[in-house]
């Protein structure tokens, strides 16, 4: 490591100024001493299942799981299924698909202010579970555009559309917040695996079994509106380390977690 030093006066330099001393004084100050020293060790795969699979952290898993799995479910899901369902629609007829398409993603552009409203000014677990269950009524009645039930489909489209955005970030959110520094990684490859299991079951799904597609769609917001409950409020509050990251920062005169401020002493 590179070594920085410095030069600072000497207390005793403004008094030999002050009697007509012209002789120079300094003390020499290696910076590298005056910053802690923090030796992170990787964290193998091993220590970080055997972290994951705890009594603490597991419900967390199995939680984001289902969380990760309908935000890949609706998200594929939607994007195969609504060019279809305008295909059987008598609302849009003389559309061209394209136009279809853009249509239905203007309606999502609030959806992008509606989620940085509600993730600013709610907790985290409020503000999913609310738009999580937005979402499933909007998946329930998106089947009347296929149904031949205007209003219904419309209303569902406008749900769907203005609350998925702040269910899939609040969704991002939570295992950057949730698991500890070291084992954010690996919490987060396991998680987002189990999500990619839905988009395989996508085109089977939407060409055969569209109203099974929007139940189960329904469904599994329905379930993460209340599992995310058994997740940790993380809005504010700083994020977690290891013990033994914690014992090493300790040691090195800083904090155990980092994130939000702390709360000044009493």
């Amino acid at each position: 490591m590179s070594t920085t030093r410095i030069s600072m006066p000497h207390p005793s330099v403004d008094s030999r100024r002050r009697h007509g001393t012209s002789r120079s004084c300094s003390t020499q100050v290696d910076l590298s001493d005056m910053a802690p020293h923090q030796e992170e060790k990787p964290v193998s795969i091993t220590v970080a299942l055997q972290s994951l699979t705890t009594r603490e952290h597991s419900l967390s898993v199995l939680a984001l799981s289902v969380m990760f799995f309908v935000k890949d479910l609706a998200f594929y899901g939607m994007g195969a299924f609504f060019p279809i369902a305008w295909r059987k629609s008598t609302l849009l007829t003389g559309l061209k698909p394209a136009t279809e398409l853009l249509c239905t993603a203007a309606v999502g552009l609030p959806g992008v202010v509606v989620a940085m409203l509600l993730i600013f000014s709610l907790p985290r677990r409020v503000a999913y579970s609310l738009s999580a269950t937005a979402c499933a009524i909007g998946a329930y009645a998106v089947r009347g555009i296929v149904d031949k039930e205007n209003v219904l489909g419309v209303t569902g489209v406008v749900f769907y559309k203005l609350f998925y955005p702040t269910a899939q970030m609040i969704t991002f959110l939570f295992p950057a917040e949730v698991f500890s520094t070291q084992i954010r990684v690996w919490s987060m490859s396991i998680i987002a695996f189990c999500g990619r299991m839905a988009p395989l079951a996508v085109p089977v799904l939407i060409h055969t079994f569209q109203h099974l597609f929007l139940l189960l769609t329904m469904g599994c917001f329905a379930l993460g509106a209340l599992l995310v409950w058994s997740l940790p409020e993380t809005k504010d509050q700083e994020l977690k380390t290891l013990p033994s990251e914690s014992t090493h920062l300790k040691a090195a005169g800083s904090v155990a977690s980092y994130g939000a401020a702390p709360a000044a002493a009493g």
